[in-house]
């Protein structure tokens, strides 16, 4: 914990007296925290992650806490539902939805095809769900983000469809 306080405060610029208030503790104890002279206690992992505003301390707090088992924040710059972290996922399962599809083989009928080629195929549609699921993602966080209606985005293009086939 003694680094993502640190990260916290340089990311930040925020103090470790405003740490310790987020946490319900005192600076001096933040302080020790820091220099791993005190250990952290669950319920001031548990006032970290309930009282900050901020998503990417809360992610890596709760990432500490678990000791890793949850996600850790993917950037420092930007907050945990930016679209440019929902891009940079989309991009990763597009990477592995790419890959699962090169490495599939679809040329057997499903009666000649081994259990193992049907769960390779299983295996692919489910990389290409994560591709759709993560898109939607992409455009419901990008269009909150510039505060765009969808709806509205998708009938721009349509129009803009129908002009090229009209060309």
């Amino acid at each position: 914990m003694t680094h993502v306080i640190q990260r916290q405060i340089e990311r930040s610029g925020t103090t470790q007296q405003s740490i310790a208030i987020t946490a319900l503790t005192t600076k001096s104890n933040v302080s020790m925290m820091m220099k791993g002279e005190r250990n952290i206690s669950s319920d001031t992992y548990r006032a970290l992650a309930t009282n900050s505003n901020d998503g990417v301390f809360v992610t890596d707090t709760l990432n500490e806490f678990s000791d890793g088992f949850s996600t850790p924040a993917h950037s420092d710059r930007v907050y945990y539902d930016h679209p440019g972290l929902v891009k940079q996922q989309l991009i990763k399962e597009m990477k592995e939805a790419i890959n699962a599809l090169e490495h599939c083989d679809f040329l057997k009928r499903p009666e000649f095809m081994s259990r193992e080629e049907k769960e390779e195929i299983v295996r692919t549609m489910t990389e290409c769900e994560d591709v759709l699921f993560q898109g939607q993602m992409f455009l419901n966080t990008t269009c909150k983000h510039i505060k765009k209606n969808q709806r509205d985005l998708t009938k721009a293009f349509e129009q803009k469809l129908k002009m090229e086939r009209r060309i």
